[in-house]
């Protein structure tokens, strides 16, 4: 098998894992939650910082609105900027995110070996880049063809921390 498929299914097995257990999906927990500070996070900034497109934004919102994780108010009083703040149900789902991340690699280090899971880790952090790197070493593999319409798309400034695919499909240009 390609090394993506391989990739995928390790990914895949994590995400059924985490969802096993969790109210909040892997990909809400780890692309809005993440980024949700005590102080909250300016909506129109979370696209660019977690890597995923508006939609998957407001569909992740929706969820965790509807269901109390969250409020997204006004900056303040006379803003027009939203900010998403999570509410006490809110912060509690990001520490069982956090914790639940914690947990499975664990498990999956007494399962398939601490080296093994070790050398994965690190194989994926150096794919990824360190935290804060402009462009990843993996976005080198995700050139579009110079003639093609996905050329005049603004590449993101970040990967997702899980994949998001909607019902018109990935990002940023919904194949």
């Amino acid at each position: 098998m390609p090394l993506s498929a391989l990739l995928s299914k390790a990914l895949l097995a994590f995400a059924i894992e985490f969802e096993r257990d969790s109210e909040v999906s892997l990909a809400i927990g780890a692309n809005v939650l993440r980024l949700a500070g005590t102080e909250g996070v300016r909506v129109r900034d979370l696209p660019r910082r977690a890597g995923v497109s508006k939609e998957a934004i407001a569909t992740s919102l929706s969820f965790l609105v509807k269901r109390g994780y969250a409020i997204v108010k006004p900056e303040s009083p006379s803003s027009r900027v939203k900010t998403l703040v999570l509410t006490p149900k809110g912060r509690d789902a990001q520490e069982i995110y956090l914790r639940r991340l914690g947990a499975i690699e664990k498990d999956w280090r007494a399962r398939f070996g601490d080296d093994t899971i070790r050398t994965l880790r690190e194989v994926l952090e150096r794919l990824a880049g360190p935290p804060g790197e402009r462009t990843p070493p993996l976005f080198r593999g995700l050139e579009p063809h110079a003639d093609g319409w996905r050329a005049s798309v603004p590449r993101p400034e970040h990967l997702p921390h899980y994949p998001m695919v909607l019902h018109r499909g990935g990002f940023p240009d919904g194949s």
